[in-house]
């Protein structure tokens, strides 16, 4: 095998430009995490059959017809339309009591492949998953009682407009404040992981439980909505029409004013960049008033948006990011591809979309010592 060696002008180079290197790195890692994001069924779960899929994948790129190959092209090209029901009831589904989702007629977990076109299938499973997304929308409403907030706050309810959840001491709780932010994709508010809500339970994919126990521990409580950016016509919601400017019209319209003397933020994968961005553009408030940051499997990186010293710190010391890795729940893991602003620990769980849930129980813990250690520090 030949040796490769490195000239002086090359060693120059890739000293000048490591960070742009280093952005191409996160750039595909972040490309990899919001894959496991995608509308796709689990892929571990023996109901969905993907092995058919590739199969058939397979045998279209292995064909030898130019002529087959076009006609392939035209009918991808054209997109099928479908009809579907407007409700849950309508496809034979419901929640059971451990709030899974079962077929009310057989009793047996949601199935995804349902016929051989897999366009229809896949349709079908979107078209659920929104059905699933006014689902959670409700329990927030009902199950937690918190209130639909609308943003911006002087939008008509005839123009673009954006809304969040809150409980009803939000504002005006004088001592603690939580915030759930969720990562991109599909998801929406109160929601962690649209698969796991579909193939495993509501209190694996949804935020219902971390609202429940910060309820409990004394917290009020905003659950942001990211990825709600444009109206149901496509026009883009004025200040919400982007997950970071999104998360800065919350902090501007509610968290500034809100009571509360400590707040404790939780944020998934591109919520982490949210909270990144909201530090560095809202830092003086942002580092007085935030005691405590949990991210789960955030895809964030402090160097590569424009870092400063002082979140820098504040990170190191009062953040936390807890990583899908195979070691047991809280194991210290040493770097992750370029993440080294805050402390990274094990989430106890080998899947991206499982990290919160999988670190529910260490990170109120993590707050509850962060929020112990200021109460200390104020006497």
């Amino acid at each position: 095998m030949r040796r490769i060696f490195i000239s002086s002008e090359h060693k120059s180079f890739i000293f000048r430009h490591r960070f742009v290197i280093l952005a191409f790195i996160c750039c595909f890692q972040f490309v990899l995490i919001m894959s496991d994001e995608a509308n796709a069924p689990d892929e571990k779960k023996p109901k969905v059959d993907e092995d058919a899929e590739e199969t058939d994948t397979g045998s279209r790129e292995q064909t030898d017809s130019p002529t087959m190959a076009a006609n392939d092209c035209e009918e991808e090209k054209k997109e099928e339309v479908f009809s579907f029901p407007d409700s849950l009831e309508g496809f034979n589904l419901a929640f059971n009591e451990d709030g899974e989702l079962r077929d009310t007629d057989t009793k047996e977990a949601f199935v995804f492949k349902v016929k051989e076109n897999n366009s229809y299938n896949q349709k079908r499973y979107e078209h659920i998953g929104e059905l699933i997304t006014e689902y959670v929308y409700s329990l927030l409403e009902t199950e937690t009682k918190l209130k639909r907030i609308y943003l911006p706050e002087d939008a008509a309810e005839d123009e673009p407009r954006s809304f969040v959840f809150a409980s009803e001491d939000a504002l005006t709780n004088p001592d603690r404040l939580m915030l759930l932010i969720h990562g991109s994709g599909v998801v929406r508010a109160g929601q962690w992981a649209r698969r796991l809500i579909m193939n495993n339970s509501l209190d694996n994919g949804t935020q219902l439980p971390y609202i429940k126990r910060a309820v409990k521990e004394g917290y009020g409580v905003i659950v942001t909505n990211t990825n709600f950016n444009q109206d149901p016509q496509g026009r883009p919601i004025p200040l919400n029409s982007t997950p970071d400017s999104h998360g800065q019209c919350v902090w501007d319209s509610l968290v500034q004013s809100a009571a509360a003397k400590e707040i404790a933020i939780v944020a998934h994968s591109y919520g982490g960049v949210v909270v990144t961005n909201l530090a560095l553009k809202r830092t003086e408030e942002f580092l007085s008033r935030v005691k405590a940051v949990a991210f789960t499997d955030s895809v964030h990186s402090l160097s590569m948006q424009g870092g400063t010293e002082a979140v820098q710190e504040f990170y190191s010391k009062d953040a936390r990011n807890w990583v899908s890795s195979d070691e047991p729940l809280d194991t210290p893991i040493e770097h992750r591809w370029g993440q080294n602003d805050a402390p990274l620990v094990s989430a106890g769980h080998q899947k991206h979309e499982w990290t919160s849930y999988s670190a529910m129980d260490s990170v109120f813990e993590f707050f509850k010592t962060k929020m112990t250690q200021n109460e200390k520090e104020e006497l």
